[in-house]
């Protein structure tokens, strides 16, 4: 898992000419805010995203008809599989 630190951002490499471009600075000014965020939500949108397809298949589709839990789970390994 990412850890987010109140470490200052490293400086930026200079690109050419030796300055940093505004792609530079915005990807270091960026990269603690996206580490913060995902640390703070990436479990609980993994865990949504899992239920909601544990749920689809839970209720059936066309290709399958689980009738357990582990049945669903290999059903959606084989599904993300063939993606």
């Amino acid at each position: 898992m990412l850890v987010a630190t109140d470490e200052p951002a490293p400086a930026p490499e200079p690109a050419r000419g030796g300055q940093s471009s505004v792609a530079d600075v915005v990807r270091d000014l960026l990269r603690p805010m996206i580490r913060r965020w995902l640390d703070e939500n990436l479990q609980a949108l993994a865990e949504r995203i899992i239920r909601a397809e544990v749920a689809e298949a839970m209720l059936g589709s066309a290709d399958t008809d689980p009738a357990s839990f582990a049945e669903t789970v290999v059903w959606l390994t084989r599904r993300h599989k063939e993606r």
